[in-house]
């Protein structure tokens, strides 16, 4: 009994205060996160008018998802993140990337991260969804100082549009998870392992 509490112990250490839920042990419980309105995360593409929620969270990740007016349970939102991704996996593949601006934010006005010329490249992560809904990470680097120019959604905080939630917890703790008719997929970025499924 003592080896299973100090293995509960270090799980919850790891997530820095943010309860485990039963559901998916590696995903957090949003129950105690407050809820922030989207209003103030649209961004419509002037060239498509396709409309995007966009966030950035305190510790330098990105993040953005298709924010159509009218989703269904089954609508894909094509949720992605990059940037000062922590505890990227040894194995996770390489991310495309473009020198100065990084990954998966590259094109997207106003989540493209911001190039503090001279300053060195830094070790970038992208999060994003595979053909099958779940999600990968993968690794990649950009140059240091870049930050997200998206609102910031805050600690404590939770976002929920269609069928993607996302939150920030204590400890550099992102995580978002997307519900597509019965599937979820998501992932858990934190600093003593980022992981997704």
């Amino acid at each position: 009994m003592a080896g299973c509490v100090a293995i509960s112990a270090a799980v919850m250490g790891g997530l820095a205060g943010v309860t485990v839920a039963h559901a998916d042990p590696a995903f957090p419980d949003l129950s105690g996160f407050a809820v922030v309105p989207p209003d103030g995360f649209f961004v419509t593409n002037e060239n498509s008018s396709v409309r995007s929620i966009h966030f950035s969270t305190p510790d330098g990740i990105g993040c953005m998802f298709r924010a159509s007016p009218n989703m269904t349970p089954t609508s894909r939102q094509r949720l992605s993140c990059d940037g000062a991704v922590p505890g990227i996996p040894g194995d996770a593949p390489n991310a495309p990337n473009v020198p100065g601006i990084g990954g998966a934010s590259a094109n997207v006005p106003g989540l493209g991260g911001v190039n503090i010329p001279g300053v060195g490249t830094c070790p970038m992560g992208t999060v994003a969804q595979k053909g099958d809904g779940a999600f990968e990470i993968s690794k990649g680097a950009w140059s240091c100082g870049t930050k997200p120019e998206a609102p910031q959604l805050n600690v404590g905080q939770k976002l929920t549009y269609g069928n993607v939630t996302c939150a920030v917890g204590a400890g550099s703790v992102t995580a978002c998870q997307v519900t597509t008719g019965d599937q979820k997929h998501g992932f858990v970025l934190q600093p003593s392992g980022s992981t997704s499924f």
